[in-house]
């Protein structure tokens, strides 16, 4: 399925579909607390980007990002990791994250 521009508020805005691997970890072995930060993670940092899981129990999501420039798009994935960091650190875990835009060479 390939996605459209959208026009919204006077600007054109291009969507960007990003293969998102997120580890999530406890910062100490007396934390249990990985499966709610997921759960978080995706329910209030995901879930807005309309994140699909590529595997039922896996760590890799797809998400789609609507963005106007380039810089604009870097910005809202350098956000959207560190909300994800936040998240992550409120219930002492730490998150490693690696994504990537599907059909290019662009990472972050």
């Amino acid at each position: 399925m390939v996605a459209e521009a959208i026009f919204i508020g006077g600007v054109v805005k291009q969507p960007a579909q990003i293969r998102l691997w997120l580890r999530v970890e406890n910062n100490s072995k007396f934390v249990r607390r990985k499966k709610k930060v997921r759960e978080h993670i995706e329910r209030f940092c995901l879930a807005q980007y309309n994140a699909k899981k590529t595997t039922p129990d896996g760590c890799e999501y797809t998400i789609t990002i609507q963005y106007e420039t380039d810089e604009n798009l870097d910005k809202q994935v350098w956000d959207l990791i560190q909300e994800m960091a936040s998240q992550a650190d409120m219930d002492y875990c730490f998150i490693e994250v690696d994504a990537h835009e599907i059909g290019t060479d662009r990472s972050w």
